[in-house]
């Protein structure tokens, strides 16, 4: 009997510890784990040209990064300045960047949302709404509620700097 009693306080002060480290790691995982600025790396960014269908082994420079504080809920603004030696596009992806405003009033909204949230005027050194027609943009993804747009993850190229903004935005 003694010994029942000895295992079974240990399995419960396991438990308990468990349930205390497992309250800890959600607490961590649903917390805030900081912004960054200005500290993605080539690396971090060679997604944004593959993505697009842009050559990656050209000499690009990343200009600026911003992500911000990771949450549980998965809310957050990213975007990524790269400047570009060259933009050709391949041939299965030159259809999908689109110069100009948009038909689909939910696109250009998600187009105008952004370029504002990923501060394309800083990007592309001059006030930009990312419609107009020295703008091409890539969708990778737009999602909506009800009629509104809640997030969004697009490329956008800038004709006369010749660079690209990615942002990604969910709110």
């Amino acid at each position: 009997m003694k010994i029942l009693s000895k295992i079974l306080v240990f399995v419960g002060d396991a438990a308990i510890i468990l349930v205390v480290l497992g309250f800890a790691f959600l607490a961590y995982q649903m917390g805030a784990t900081g912004e960054k600025i200005n500290s993605a790396s080539k690396k971090d960014t060679e997604f944004v040209l593959n993505w697009g269908g842009v050559n990656n082994s050209q000499n690009y420079k990343v200009i600026n990064s911003y992500q911000s504080s990771k949450t549980f809920l998965r809310d957050h603004l990213d975007h990524y300045c790269l400047q570009l030696d060259s933009f050709n596009p391949n041939s299965q992806e030159a259809s999908n960047w689109v110069f100009g405003p948009e038909e689909n009033s939910l696109i250009s909204d998600a187009r105008k949302l952004l370029a504002s949230s990923g501060d394309a005027a800083q990007c592309f050194n001059e006030p930009v709404s990312g419609i107009e027609q020295d703008i091409a943009a890539y969708i990778w993804a737009v999602r909506i509620h009800g009629r509104n747009v809640s997030g969004a993850q697009i490329i956008f190229y800038h004709k006369k700097t010749n660079r690209l903004l990615y942002v990604s935005l969910e709110t």
